[in-house]
């Protein structure tokens, strides 16, 4: 998406926002999710963030687009203060990557929870993936 390629911004919340508020979607609404979580994340809008990934957690959403957005909530539950809900959310990815496919692809979120069932991952960098999003950045 074009507001997107000059990096976060309100033009680019906009047209997240838009894309989500859709009925019926363009896009998959977990990985609008992704997008716009990315986006507020980068502005400073934690709270929001995390709330804009509720879609990602739904267990009929995509496979790639579920673990990235479990991860990305879990970061964002401890950058909260939330670390029984990230400890959730980790265990949720972890058990969500056990039951899909066994690509290496997914080995980074697969640590980013195991650490983060150990310890917070309020410092960790959003394992954010345009590619999950389904457009080109």
């Amino acid at each position: 998406v074009a507001a997107q390629r000059g990096g976060p911004s309100a033009e680019a919340r906009a047209t997240w926002d838009a894309l989500a508020a859709q009925d019926p979607p363009a896009l998959d609404p977990a990985r609008i999710a992704l997008a716009r979580a990315a986006n507020l994340d980068a502005l400073g809008e934690t709270q929001a963030a995390y709330e804009a990934l509720a879609p990602a957690e739904d267990p009929a959403a995509p496979f790639d687009a579920r673990a990235h957005g479990l991860a990305m909530r879990g970061v964002l539950a401890d950058r909260l203060a939330q670390r029984d809900e990230a400890r959730r959310l980790f265990r949720a990815l972890l058990a969500h990557l056990e039951s899909g496919p066994q690509y290496g692809v997914f080995e980074p979120l697969r640590t980013l929870a195991t650490d983060g069932l150990a310890e917070s991952s309020a410092r960790a960098k959003l394992p954010m993936s345009w590619w999950e999003v389904g457009v080109s950045r």
